[in-house]
């Protein structure tokens, strides 16, 4: 588990997970199931935020408002 400074995430962000893996220092078969990560259904991102608050207003709409 990790956190993220909130500075550092934007109106929109990506996440990418990556892993390298090897079974020895010598060349590997990239076919090899020992190679291979699998993410499990019940894996979680969880992210805690709280929402901005929106000022309500008509002046952001075009007209009749």
């Amino acid at each position: 588990m990790f956190n993220i400074p909130a500075n550092l995430l934007q109106d929109r962000n990506d996440l990418s997970i990556m892993t390298e893996q090897q079974t020895s220092d010598t060349c590997s078969n990239p076919a090899d199931p020992t190679l291979w990560t699998e993410i499990l259904p019940d894996s979680k991102v969880i992210l805690n935020f709280r929402p901005k608050p929106i000022a309500l207003g008509f002046s952001r709409y075009p007209y009749p408002f």
